[in-house]
């Protein structure tokens, strides 16, 4: 009947079942709004998509129980008919425009008719609520409005086309609370209405105050154009695959770089590396095809399976390769590894200086360093290799066009060191040093390189003009080593002219700048054995040795220097009388000899000939092993050491231990050639002749030797044998004479018919008798010796050939014993 009836709407289960408000006597027991107890506004509100998709499902499940009609709205009677005329009259007016339906939108602010527990606690004041709603009346009828079915879907589908950013801020907006009810309703239509998407984003930043930036491709369309842009195919492509192509391509693109980047940078320098080592250790192995074979893949390439990979290029590996060659003495690999650095780096100065180094003082290829050092092209020197060319038509440098101080002094030491094959390049060497001094550089450097020059030429005048600048100047400027090589030189020279302390200055000036020079313990040896000091001389020569083997690039001279170092050390353990010592040292020399001319920087010289000259005198001498005697003797004499007493001893040896005597005269005849009054020459020349049975030149011979003895004879006076070695050496040697040419006159006189010579024979033996009575008849007795002489028997001989008619000489002897060394005196008799 009245609103009075109704105690609470604590009893009212729903809005559904109250038939009419008929009962509810009033609202007064409705203290307040205040308690109205809602759901709490501690939780965010859901997003506009849950909202919507609740709405939508409450929405079917009415129409499936047929309890709304299509459109939904409020003007159903849920029996509230009966609260008063002018409410519901109100409430007709506002059916008229749409009315606000909790059923619409109930799912998006959490109220729900149906909601038992809400409804319980609501306890709304009904009066309050009538005039809330009278005032929501008052303000806008635009603030209701109503959504179908189908708008709804639509609006979802709208929210979903927009852009992410866009329709995140829009779901914001819409499940705000506080946005409104005009603004989310402007909002909705828009959406629903498929306007553009740039005026929504203006409308949303409006209603947000942020910058909602919209992407380039939206900005034209409205939300149905942009959803069916992103339906269509193009746009699935392009949103979907195209990202997906490109992610991929890049990927592999960034695969592929790095693959590159490490295949290129890493993979090749390391192969590369690999083949230049292993290239290294062929050569240490002696497989130098092989080791080319390795440089030239990690230098020009290499394959992996058909695909050529390219090789890693490195300068400084031509270097190495060159330096290993040359230690292992094949040089020309190493002439070959040079020559294929220019042709890549044709301006490479090392590269020429080492090569002509190599080429001067390794292989004497004295013009081809030249061209080398005058900026030639190596493909020309290779066209001179095949003989395609000559050197002068070679295309170089001239000297005046090359500015450079390095290679213009590598030039000049070429010039010298090939003035010692053809002396007229000593004048290049000293004109391109005179160049340096007045034009480019005129240090210490190039006055040292005049002064190496003057000492080869031995121009005394400017040797002592030098003398007098260096020999009190402290400071030199020039390299250490190079320095204390020329003043040794220098040092050297003075030894020569026997100026022992001005040699012994240059030397501590050396030895203070540079110790470790081989040619300053060398000629300090020198220097010790000139005042006598053997064991200095030794110690010297130690160090000499010690020095010269460390060098990796010995010269030619150093070559030379450590073969005289081997001789003296073996000179010094032969006078101490260790004579094993002193053979192993000549041999050790002959080594170095034979590895020098390996080298082509040797050849035969009279240095090398007296060490075979001392080793023929050990087996001569000493070990008596006469036939490897002669071969070292022969093999001095190849050598250029063409010494009378090497003749003679070889002469010797075939007389005597060979009987030889085509070959023994031979030697002596050489001997003769310098020695031609040298008594025991003459002698061992006429024995020879005399076993050639060639009489008549033996008792040549054997008469110029007497006439020699007799005037040594006839000068001294008076003999005293048993006093002076010197008289009974010569008492002997007439003895002897006298014998063998009254031998040799007694062997012609059988074979001519000149029967004089006969008689001579005789008298000769007579003369050799009384001799040997002088050297055996005691002085205070004056007794004879019992002893019968040679020449008393041969006379006994030809007086019986004589009596018996046969005079076939057969019987007569000779002293035919020799002196194995020409400075010996014959005093065995």
């Amino acid at each position: 009947d009245s609103l009075d009836d109704v105690d609470s709407l604590e009893d009212v289960d729903s809005l559904e079942d109250v038939d009419s408000l008929e009962d509810v006597d009033s609202l007064e027991d409705v203290d307040s709004l205040e308690e109205i107890n809602l759901e709490s506004n501690e939780e965010e509100p859901p997003l506009i998509d849950q909202a919507l998709e609740n709405l939508s499902i409450e929405l079917d499940e009415a129409e499936s129980s047929g309890e709304m009609d299509q459109d939904l709205s409020m003007t159903e009677d849920f029996g509230l008919n009966e609260i008063g005329d002018d409410f519901l009259e109100d409430l007709d007016e506002d059916e008229s425009e749409g009315s606000f339906s909790l059923d619409d939108l109930g799912q998006e602010f959490n109220i729900h008719d149906e909601d038992e527990a809400l409804n319980a606690s609501i306890g709304l004041d009904l009066d309050s609520l009538e005039k809330n709603i009278d005032q929501a009346e008052a303000e806008s009828h635009e603030d209701l409005f109503e959504l179908t079915t189908q708008e709804m879907a639509e609006l979802r589908d709208a929210l979903y086309a927009l852009p992410r950013n866009l329709k995140i801020e829009l779901e914001e907006i819409m499940a705000d609370p506080q946005t409104p009810m005009d603004q989310l309703n402007r909002i909705i239509k828009m959406l629903i209405n498929k306007t553009p998407v740039k005026n929504l984003a203006a409308q949303a930043s409006k209603i947000s105050g942020k910058k909602i930036t919209i992407p380039r491709g939206y900005e034209k369309l409205n939300v149905l154009e942009y959803a069916q842009q992103q339906e269509s195919l193009f746009n699935q492509f392009r949103e979907k695959v195209f990202p997906m192509i490109v992610a991929v391509s890049g990927g592999f693109f960034i695969l592929l770089l790095l693959f590159l980047i490490c295949f290129n940078f890493i993979y090749r320098p390391l192969k590369a590396r690999s083949l230049y080592q292993s290239g290294m250790e062929k050569i240490t192995l002696d497989s130098y095809d092989q080791a080319d074979y390795y440089f030239s893949q990690a230098y020009f390439g290499w394959k992996i399976g058909d695909f050529n990979v390219k090789g890693w290029p490195v300068k400084q590996w031509f270097y190495r390769f060159a330096h290993g060659y040359t230690q292992r003495r094949k040089y020309d690999r190493a002439v070959q590894k040079y020559r294929e650095m220019l042709m890549v780096y044709p301006q490479e100065k090392d590269a020429r200086l080492e090569y002509a180094a190599l080429l001067t003082e390794h292989m004497a290829r004295f013009q081809e360093a030249e061209m080398v050092l005058m900026m030639a092209n190596p493909i020309h020197l290779i066209e001179v290799d095949r003989d395609e060319l000559e050197y002068n038509q070679v295309p170089h440098m001239e000297i005046a066009e090359i500015r450079d101080y390095e290679l213009l002094l590598a030039l000049g030491d070429c010039y010298y060191l090939w003035g010692e094959l053809d002396f007229q390049y000593f004048e290049k060497a000293r004109y391109i040093y005179a160049y340096l001094m007045n034009y480019i550089h005129g240090g210490d450097e190039v006055v040292l390189r005049m002064l190496r020059y003057f000492l080869k030429m031995n121009n005394r005048e400017e040797i002592e003009r030098m003398i007098q600048i260096y020999k009190g100047k402290d400071k030199v400027y020039t390299e250490p080593a190079y320095q204390a090589e020329v003043f040794s030189e220098l040092a050297g020279w003075l030894l020569d002219q026997h100026r022992l302390a001005e040699a012994e200055v240059f030397l501590r000036k050396a030895n203070l700048v540079d110790k470790t020079v081989a040619d300053v313990h060398y000629q300090y040896a020198r220097y010790f054995h000139e005042i006598l000091n053997l064991e200095a001389e030794k110690d010297a020569l130690v160090n000499a040795l010690g020095y010269l083997s460390q060098l990796e690039n010995p010269r030619k001279k150093h070559f030379y220097m450590k073969i005289d170092s081997y001789k003296r050390l073996g000179d010094y353990y032969q006078r101490m009388g260790d004579l094993r010592q002193a053979e192993r040292n000549y041999l050790l020399a002959l080594s170095v000899f034979e590895e020098g001319k390996r080298r082509n920087l040797l050849g035969t010289s009279q240095q090398v000939g007296g060490l075979y000259a001392k080793l023929g005198d050990l087996n001569y001498f000493a070990y008596h092993e006469y036939d490897q005697a002669l071969g070292y003797y022969q093999q001095a004499e190849d050598n250029l050491y063409d010494i009378p007493e090497i003749h003679y001893r070889k002469g010797y040896l075939y007389y005597s231990h060979r009987q030889e005597y085509s070959k023994a005269l031979l030697e002596f005849y050489k001997c003769s050639r310098d020695l031609p009054q040298d008594r025991v020459v003459m002698y061992a020349m006429a024995n020879t002749l005399y076993k050639r049975e060639d009489y008549f030149g033996a008792i040549s011979y054997y008469e110029r030797l007497l006439m020699q003895l007799r005037e040594e004879e006839m000068s001294i006076g008076v003999l005293v044998p048993d006093q002076k070695e010197e008289h009974l050496a010569l008492i002997v040697q007439l003895m002897r004479v006298y014998n063998n040419l009254g031998a040799a006159q007694y062997r012609v006189s059988n074979r001519t018919p000149n029967q004089s010579l006969r008689s001579h024979a005789l008298s000769s033996f007579t003369f050799s008798t009384e001799y040997y009575d002088r050297l055996t008849r005691d002085r205070d007795t004056m007794v004879r010796s019992e002893n019968l002489d040679l020449g008393s028997q041969n006379r006994m001989t030809v007086l019986k050939d004589q009596q018996t008619g046969m005079f076939d000489g057969d019987d007569v002897l000779i002293f035919q014993e020799l002196l194995n060394k020409m400075d010996a005196l014959p005093l065995n008799y």
